[in-house]
């Protein structure tokens, strides 16, 4: 038995007639008659009833047999889309674009994805959550990653969340906070801040004061390294999600030290967000890449 014999009597039963399945197919009818009693004589049955000026009509073991070879051909063409996948992921191609505090995550997913599909490219840039979502509607980029506060409703994106974290805030280590663990609003209004070029901070600490009036800021920047190093010198104090401070050396050699916010945990609790437009389905290779980053995130 060979497949092509399977498509002629698959065309066949279809156009009911040996003539219509040889034009639909470019072969001739003596060529696939020849095929079916081939097929027929391998099987000891009758597949077709044919006679002349009549349509050809399956018989009762042809019909369960056109069955089987239907779901035959059915495994074949998933199973060559499986393998086509597999060559799409290996040489495809997708753009990322992230915020400043998932970057690390993200190379690392990206080293770790690379060494096992070396071919494919992907490109990685550092933006900021406005951006990052524009171009994501706009299909400049892929996928987003991003840090909000809720889940990001659009009527033009999917979102899903890797990872949930807190805001704290970090003091040098000999600042007078230092030896608190929580801390209020109020307390914080008596120390400079130094503040993450970003439009989430901008209304973060704007919900955090909202009541009690401006804070001073010392400088905002969009390096976080010459922020917390700011910090480590006592310049001020600063604001960062724990998720992204946890293992970072200053806080392990206790030069920085984490406080909790006294503050509605609503503004305070964060969401590692992956964003991409609806328009877009997700291929393979997001699936492999976001497998990759969730294992990073850990």
């Amino acid at each position: 038995m060979y497949l092509e014999q399977l498509e002629y009597i698959l065309e066949v039963a279809k156009t009911g007639s040996i003539i219509n399945a040889s034009k639909n197919l470019h072969v001739s009818p003596s060529g696939i008659s020849q095929s079916i009693s081939q097929l027929e004589d391998e099987f000891g049955v009758k597949i077709f009833s044919r006679s002349r000026g009549q349509n050809t009509v399956p018989t009762y073991e042809g019909e369960l047999i056109i069955k089987q070879a239907i779901q035959i051909m059915m495994n074949l063409h998933n199973l060559q889309e499986m393998v086509a996948s597999f060559s799409s992921l290996n040489k495809g191609g997708m753009k990322v674009a992230a915020i400043t505090g998932v970057m690390p995550f993200l190379l690392q997913a990206r080293s770790s994805l690379k060494a096992d599909y070396p071919q494919i490219d992907l490109q990685i840039t550092e933006s900021s959550t406005e951006d990052i979502i524009h171009d994501v509607k706009k299909h400049n980029i892929d996928i987003g990653l991003i840090a909000v506060n809720e889940l990001i409703i659009d009527s033009d994106l999917n979102s899903e969340v890797l990872l949930e974290s807190k805001i704290k805030v970090y003091v040098n280590k000999n600042s007078l906070l230092a030896c608190n663990k929580r801390v209020m609003p109020q307390e914080l209004m008596k120390f400079p801040f130094i503040i993450y070029k970003d439009d989430y901070y901008n209304w973060l600490t704007q919900e955090l004061f909202r009541d009690l009036g401006n804070i001073e800021i010392v400088f905002t920047s969009s390096n976080v390294d010459v922020i917390k190093s700011a910090v480590a010198e006592d310049i001020g104090i600063s604001i960062a999600p724990d998720y992204y401070m946890k293992n970072d050396p200053y806080i392990l050699n206790g030069m920085l030290i984490p406080l909790e916010i006294n503050v509605n945990n609503k503004i305070t609790n964060i969401s590692i967000q992956m964003v991409w437009s609806k328009d877009i389905h997700s291929s393979n290779l997001i699936h492999k890449f976001v497998k990759y980053l969730k294992a990073s995130l850990q």
